[in-house]
């Protein structure tokens, strides 16, 4: 099946410092970008809508996505500068993060018909731009919409960024009125954490919480599957970890339909994870977010 996804979500430079060597760069980046370019990688036909200018920075960002086979759906040159996530590697290789963020929504997300969605298999959103106050109604209105076409999946990833997003309690809200329109829920311990605390949610059909290095929690219809560890391997950074392996399994669960999910077919989704597993273990093998190519799988 010709697995087509789209991905609606900003776009960035990675400014990363590793205090370890204390050498710095500079690399493409954006949580949704990651996805698209993931799954672009991994054989998916991906469209991608975001905002970035025509600067140097958003220059490599295009030249990055052309690379990576990514369609870019609109006109992003929209706002007045790329926006910049400046990434701190401290000496156990973990990042953290502070933003110069310039990101408004694309203006075909405003108006719902002028995107041909007929032919997506599985639209995914999430991130900075799932909850900036100013293009979260939009985008939960245009999530509502693609989750009732027929034969479309939608994915979510929090990825929540506490300094530049609502607090707490709005960002609960938000989430809260996101779920019911979402099949596939990716979001790591973190973010369960820093949302809901210890409280339940209200679990799509197949959710997975992430705990870094100790694998996936993944629940199927509100069943708890277990937990899949995760490859051994030597760990560069963990820049696009979990997008990496978000990108994987919307590549499979794209490429394999929307019934994947409603025959709870148990077997399938074990290997979808063990899959995404694998390739965030070879994304974190290497520096910055970047992710393997189909060919690169063993």
């Amino acid at each position: 099946m010709n697995r087509k996804i789209l991905v609606i979500g900003e776009a960035l430079i990675d400014d990363i410092f590793d205090k370890s060597t204390e050498e710095k760069e500079q690399k493409v980046g954006g949580s949704p970008l990651n996805i698209a370019v993931t799954a672009s990688r991994l054989g998916s036909s991906v469209q991608f809508l975001s905002s970035f200018t025509n600067d140097d920075l958003g220059k490599k960002i295009q030249r990055h996505l052309e690379e990576s086979n990514v369609e870019i759906l609109n006109n992003p040159c929209s706002i007045k500068k790329t926006s910049v996530a400046y990434a701190t590697l401290d000496l156990n290789h973990n990042s953290t993060y502070t933003f110069d963020l310039d990101y408004q929504l694309p203006e075909k997300i405003e108006s719902i018909k002028e995107i041909d969605l007929s032919k997506i298999n599985l639209i995914h959103f999430g991130s900075l731009s799932a909850y900036l106050s100013e293009t979260f109604e939009a985008t939960r209105r245009f999530i509502e919409f693609s989750h009732n076409l027929k034969d479309t999946l939608v994915s979510f990833d929090p990825n929540i960024r506490p300094d530049i997003i609502p607090n707490k309690e709005t960002v609960r809200k938000m989430t809260d009125q996101y779920l019911p329109f979402v099949d596939i829920l990716k979001m790591s311990d973190e973010d369960k954490e820093w949302i809901y605390g210890n409280d339940d949610f209200q679990k799509p059909v197949l959710t997975v919480i992430t705990h870094g290095s100790e694998g996936a929690e993944v629940y199927l219809f509100g069943d708890k599957l277990g937990i899949f560890p995760t490859e051994k391997v030597k760990v560069v950074d963990t820049i696009g970890a979990g997008d990496s392996f978000m990108g994987a399994l919307v590549n499979k669960i794209a490429e394999a339909g929307d019934k994947i999910l409603q025959i709870k077919n148990v077997d399938k989704i074990k290997e979808y994870i063990n899959f995404a597993n694998k390739v965030a273990g070879i994304t974190v093998s290497r520096a910055g977010a970047n992710p393997p190519w189909a060919k690169e799988i063993r």
